[in-house]
């Protein structure tokens, strides 16, 4: 009987032993990869901003913005019952310093009402430098926000680059 015993232990532990073996060899032929981030990325530096750096608004309401996914404007007042948005913007890699155009990838701008919904028409613009424009009906006097949108997934490195205009408003400091 001891002897019975002895041989089920030794098979256990055989076992065991080749079982961690196999898992071991297993383990170190997995393909091990790694990402590192750029250390010159600064992946915070995204913006949506009227150009005037004093009044952080123009006269006509030009914008720039530099981002990736999607980002709102601050808020601004309609001076008519209607504003124009127009924009133009171009893909810019952060890792190569390059600006690049594209008719396949698109972005769009919505005019929100604070605190209400969203207002249709959209524009929306492919990544190709060129300037496309809407005429949105709004009420006069009341607040409105723009939110910009990549209709594409871009690469984190890939950044929508881009400006335009919303008249005639006022921005709400």
């Amino acid at each position: 009987m001891r002897l019975c015993f002895e041989r089920s232990l030794l098979m256990f532990t055989t076992r065991k032993f080749v079982s961690m073996v196999l898992c071991a060899i297993l383990f170190l032929s997995m393909p091990l990869t790694a990402y590192a981030a750029d250390a010159d990325m600064d992946y915070t530096e995204e913006y949506f901003r009227f150009k005037d750096p004093v009044d952080r608004m123009s006269k006509t309401g030009e914008f720039e913005f530099y981002c990736n996914d999607y980002m709102d404007s601050d808020n601004f007042i309609a001076n008519s019952n209607q504003i124009t948005v127009e924009a133009s913007a171009k893909i810019y890699d952060r890792n190569s310093g390059v600006t690049t155009t594209s008719s396949f990838k698109k972005f769009t701008i919505t005019v929100h009402k604070v605190g209400g919904d969203d207002l249709t028409p959209i524009l929306t613009a492919k990544l190709n430098g060129k300037k496309q424009s809407v005429t949105v009906d709004v009420e006069e006097g009341e607040k409105y926000y723009l939110t910009i949108r990549s209709v594409s997934d871009l690469d984190p490195v890939l950044i929508m680059d881009g400006e335009g205009s919303v008249s005639p408003v006022t921005r709400v400091d």
